[in-house]
């Protein structure tokens, strides 16, 4: 009986303390782009910033494609009131139309859980400024991925998401986009963090330029190694207790 007394407080114990390191995610990083104005690639600077447990400062790259241009350019306009990612490509008007980009996060070593990306998007005309609010269907497939070794390997976060982004948008408001996944480790002393955000034609013949206002990771913190310790000592008792059986 002694045992078994120890063993049911234990156990609570421990779950509580291993349930609870990594009950909710914390933004652990953001990325703004530093720049609307139309050019080329290099014209853009990406600025990230590390927020929550997570203290190291990435350094934060990107490339896109098309599939207009062989050499992608940026809409030149207004835009929206912050500054964007405006990739010059309409994704609607034509079928196979698309754009992605991949963000490399490079310089950390800390590992976390990924647990979801956010990305906030907007909607502009041919002329590079905010689509005004119309009645015509514009919808455009999401889609976000990640991989950890190099782009040999791609992992999709979440399901491929289908919007609407006249019904979603007026004015110069953004569309927020959520891509949750089961926690994934990230150990980012072992590989760089890449992650690819792309926009596709969905077959609708209402056209569509879609531009990228910020990125967002949100993750946990990888269990400390106590809990390993917890258990064992779980498994211990669980033998003590057959043994008396």
């Amino acid at each position: 009986m002694k045992i078994k007394n120890l063993f049911q407080p234990l156990v609570a114990t421990s779950l509580a303390m291993l349930f609870s390191a990594s009950a909710n995610a914390d933004l652990i990083a953001t990325s703004t782009f530093t720049d609307s104005s139309g050019g080329t690639n290099a014209s853009r600077a990406v600025s990230n910033v590390s927020s929550g447990f997570f203290t190291d400062t990435l350094t934060a790259t990107y490339a896109h494609t098309t599939s207009g241009t062989p050499s992608p350019l940026f809409r030149t306009g207004t835009n929206n009131t912050a500054a964007n990612f405006n990739p010059n490509q309409n994704v609607d008007n034509a079928a196979g139309a698309f754009w992605q980009a991949d963000f490399d996060y490079n310089g950390g070593t800390s590992s976390f859980n990924l647990d979801s990306l956010d990305f906030r998007i907007y909607r502009f005309n041919s002329a590079g400024n905010v689509q005004v609010t119309d009645t015509n269907v514009r919808t455009v497939n999401f889609t976000a991925s990640y991989t950890l070794d190099g782009g040999a390997n791609w992992i999709q976060v979440g399901s491929t998401q289908n919007v609407n982004t006249t019904a979603s948008i007026i004015g110069n408001q953004f569309i927020d986009l959520n891509f949750a996944t089961s926690s994934t480790l990230v150990n980012l002393s072992s590989n760089d963090f890449r992650i690819r955000f792309r926009a596709a034609n969905d077959a609708s013949n209402v056209g569509a330029f879609i531009g990228l206002n910020r990125i967002q990771i949100n993750a946990t913190a990888v269990p400390e190694p106590n809990s390993a310790v917890l258990f064992a000592s779980i498994a211990c008792l669980a033998g003590l207790k057959r043994r008396r059986r």
